[in-house]
């Protein structure tokens, strides 16, 4: 396994909370955060720092597994795409197993602006990882 770089950490860091604030805008914009937050009994605000919370975990997660992957713009958006995804199947699946009851009365199409806000995360997170990378640490072994 590869040594874990500090600069990984940080630029995971950065990239999570900013495309954080972005998934929880898409989140509040769709009425995510306060459907989650009337099923929780919790205050809006605080379901937006959680999400901002796990979208620093999440982020960290992407640069330490993936940053070392990322050597141009195009590949940085994909993975980072692909990355929203991936967060998006396993909340969908978790959601499934946690809210059935909703699910039943609401139907999988609620899962749909979740889809979107997850998307847009992993889109900011693979552009900001890409751009706080310095194309002189960017190696060029393998390019889309």
């Amino acid at each position: 396994m590869a040594d874990i770089d500090k600069k990984h950490i940080v630029r995971g860091v950065e990239g999570g909370a900013i495309a954080g604030l972005a998934f929880g805008a898409m989140l509040g914009m769709t009425g995510i955060l306060n459907f989650t937050a009337a099923l929780t009994h919790a205050p809006v605000l605080f379901v937006f720092f959680v999400h901002i919370l796990l979208s620093i975990i999440a982020g960290i997660f992407f640069s330490v597994v993936f940053g070392h992957v990322i050597t141009t713009d195009l590949r940085g958006l994909v993975i980072g795409c692909v990355y929203g995804f991936m967060l998006w199947t396993v909340s969908t699946l978790l959601g499934l197993l946690i809210y059935k009851n909703i699910v039943d009365q609401y139907g999988l199409a609620m899962f749909l602006p979740s889809l979107w806000a997850h998307l847009i995360y992993g889109f900011m997170l693979g552009l900001v990882y890409d751009i706080v990378l310095p194309d002189n640490e960017q190696t060029d072994k393998v390019r889309i």
